[in-house]
């Protein structure tokens, strides 16, 4: 379904063409790509659905090529070597995620709902790859679950692996270590099957 990071993110447009910055940059779906250095106020109009309806194909059916235009943002964030612990710089950039989302929750009219998923490159086992992008987005979550964030129990983690790659590598490769963060609004069906899966923390 989605992935990980390393300090740049790529635009992914649903006609499945990628477009990577050269330096630090982050990637922001739905016809939005900025080179570097977003804002808070670029996070959520690339968070904010243009759709009101879901197009949810399955935790396991969204790929580079079918994944929403709006409602998601796909990045790359640091985390230390074969972990899931995050970089101080990685904490950073997540901060203005957190606003984003923040901000979006408090001007909805209703409950609003997200879904973090890990990516990682084809480097291990299946499983071994499963289990570190699940822990990683959890890493996510756990920043976006904070006193000035998002309420507890309205953000989803799903560890995607190696399944679904940007870059079509058989080895190391930043551009498909990611995580997604998307507004449950276009994912639904994706979000109850996270959410039976693997609750809402720990």
């Amino acid at each position: 379904m989605t992935k990980e990071w390393l300090g740049r993110v790529v635009a992914v447009g649903r006609a499945g063409r990628y477009l990577i910055a050269a330096t630090v940059c982050v990637s922001l779906l739905g016809g939005l790509a900025l080179a570097e250095d977003p804002t808070v106020d670029d996070y959520i109009k690339a968070l904010k659905p243009k759709l009101t309806r879901g197009l949810s194909r399955g935790t396991s059916g969204i790929t580079p090529e079918t994944r929403p235009e709006s409602g998601v943002v796909s990045m790359h964030v640091n985390f230390e070597f074969n972990s899931a612990r995050l970089t101080a710089d990685a904490v950073a950039k997540l901060g203005m995620v957190r606003q984003a989302t923040r901000s979006i929750t408090i001007g909805s009219q209703k409950s609003v709902e997200w879904l973090v998923v890990g990516h990682t490159d084809a480097v291990g086992t299946a499983d071994a790859n499963r289990a570190l992008s699940l822990e990683r987005a959890k890493a996510v979550r756990n920043q976006l679950v904070t006193s000035n964030g998002v309420p507890e129990g309205t953000v989803y983690v799903w560890g995607a692996g190696k399944d679904h790659p940007i870059e079509k590598v058989d080895g190391p490769s930043e551009v498909n270590r990611r995580v997604e963060i998307f507004n449950c609004d276009v994912v639904p069906e994706d979000c109850r099957k996270a959410k039976e899966t693997y609750g809402v923390s720990g």
